[in-house]
């Protein structure tokens, strides 16, 4: 079975103290069958560039640019 994730999902994995449920689910289901839209990286992009300067906005974009594409790879 495949995953569409939302974009609230991926931006819940962002906060300070996310969800266990959230966090319990993405480590419990099998990174090949997570899939992303582009359009969530858009949103995601839209909200970093709305967060004020800060240590916050930085790691989020680092993540954005980093971190999530890989974990997509071939999976967008």
């Amino acid at each position: 079975m495949s995953f569409l994730i939302d974009t609230c999902a991926l931006s819940e994995l962002t906060r300070k103290d996310p969800a266990p449920l959230v966090t319990e689910w993405f480590d419990g289901t099998p990174a090949e069958s997570l899939h992303v839209s582009v359009l969530s990286f858009g949103e995601i992009r839209r909200g970093v560039e709305r967060l004020p300067d800060s240590r916050r906005r930085s790691r989020i974009a680092a993540w954005l640019e980093n971190e999530l594409p890989a974990w997509f790879e071939n999976r967008v």
